[in-house]
């Protein structure tokens, strides 16, 4: 009964998970569709915000809660916070990144092309991909560790692994943050 209870659990979990993914991509396609750089712009802002909220929540808040946890709590936490860095946070950092372009190239920034603006891409591609790269395969390890009972130290590295990447991660935003204000400036 209590495998069963976890699967249930675990499919609920992915189905949250999916809804939270396709919910800014959505967005994101219409706000493209309709053309409006107001709307874009909205979009980009708000995923971004919510990209670097997610990691400083993970990397810094929640990394250091999650310590004074028993083992069996930070099992459970760990399990609730995997919607989000299975799918929300891979999911919002292609909305941020893409919208960002779009806007990019709406506003002919790309046509100004300064080192500067080469440092944020190259930033940006570098910080998707380690999303991708370190918290996505991560958590998948983590949900395959869960679903099958076993591994609990093993859950918790890839875990510990997911927060330092958080807090990495959260630098590399703010620095983005920083050079695309001081382009707006400059450019603008």
């Amino acid at each position: 009964m209590k495998k069963e209870n976890t699967n249930n659990e675990m499919k609920r979990l992915v189905r949250f998970g999916v809804i939270s993914a396709i919910i800014p991509i959505a967005a994101l396609l219409i706000f493209i569709v309709s053309r409006s750089y107001i709307l874009i712009d909205y979009i980009h802002v708000l995923s971004a915000a919510m990209w670097l909220g997610s990691f400083v929540f993970m990397g810094i808040i929640f990394r250091d809660v999650i310590n004074s946890l028993p083992k069996d709590a930070k099992i459970n936490a760990i399990r609730r916070l995997l919607p989000v860095t299975m799918f929300f946070i891979p999911s919002i950092s292609l909305v941020t990144g893409i919208s960002g372009y779009v806007l990019a190239v709406k506003s002919g920034l790309l046509e100004q092309f300064t080192s500067l603006f080469i440092i944020v891409i190259i930033v940006t591609v570098a910080l998707i991909a380690s999303v991708y790269l370190i918290t996505f395969i991560n958590s998948v390890k983590i949900f395959r560790r869960l679903k099958s009972h076993r591994g609990k130290d093993e859950i918790l590295l890839y875990s510990k692994r997911n927060f330092v990447a958080a807090l990495f991660q959260t630098i590399g935003l703010l620095a983005i943050v920083g050079l695309m204000a001081y382009i707006g400036v400059v450019l603008h």
